[in-house]
C-alpha cells in the first residue's frame, strides 16, 4: 500500500512538471493606446449627426438618361436615426393626379469622404415612379445647404438620376 501512494505521488509529480514544462508562457503583450475616435467635421459621426433627424420634402426631379431633369409633385418624410436606420415614406403624384405610395425602411451605410450613402437590408414598399431611378441599389450623394439636405441620386456610372431636397423638421 505505501508503494502504490509513492508510486501515485511519484506520477503526480511528473505529470504536473511535464504540464508546466509545456506551457510556455505567452508573450506580454500590451493594448496599443488609440487616440479618440473621429468626432470633428468630416467624420463618420459628424456626417452621421448631421444626416440624423426628421425631414420633409421640400422638392424632387427626376433625371433622364440625357441629362433633362423633370421635376415630380409630392410629399414625403425621411428619417434617420443615429445608428444609420433609415424610414421613408412618400406618395408622389402622377400626370392623372393620382398619388403613388413608397416606403423604404432599413439603414444607411455613411462614406464621408466621398459625402454619399448606400442603402442596406432595405424593404421597399409601394410603387417607386420609376423604379429603375430611384431604386434602392443607387448611391445617394448628400449635401448641406443652409437648412436644407440635397440628395442626389447616381447610377454606376455616376451620372445622376434624381435629386431631391429635404428640410429638417426636428
Amino acid at each position: 500500500m505505501r508503494t502504490i501512494r509513492i508510486v501515485t505521488r511519484a506520477a503526480a509529480v511528473l505529470l504536473a512538471a511535464v504540464m508546466l514544462a509545456g506551457c510556455p508562457a505567452a508573450p506580454r503583450v500590451r493594448p496599443v493606446k488609440m487616440g479618440p475616435a473621429g468626432t470633428g467635421p468630416g467624420s463618420l459621426d459628424a456626417a452621421r449627426r448631421q444626416l440624423e433627424g426628421k425631414w420633409e420634402l421640400v422638392s424632387y426631379q427626376l433625371v433622364a438618361p440625357d441629362g433633362k431633369a423633370t421635376p415630380v409633385t409630392g410629399v414625403g418624410t425621411l428619417t434617420l436615426d443615429a445608428f444609420g436606420n433609415l424610414s421613408l415614406d412618400a406618395h408622389a403624384e402622377t400626370k392623372t393626379g393620382k398619388m403613388l405610395p413608397m416606403s423604404m425602411q432599413g439603414r444607411i451605410v455613411i462614406d464621408p469622404q466621398t459625402q454619399s450613402f448606400a442603402l442596406a437590408d432595405i424593404d421597399a414598399s409601394g410603387q417607386p415612379l420609376p423604379s429603375a431611378q430611384v431604386s434602392p441599389d443607387k448611391r445617394r450623394f448628400y449635401a448641406f445647404q443652409g437648412d436644407l439636405l440635397q440628395l442626389e441620386i447616381r447610377d454606376a456610372a455616376g451620372k445622376p438620376t434624381g435629386r431631391s431636397s429635404w428640410r429638417k423638421l426636428e
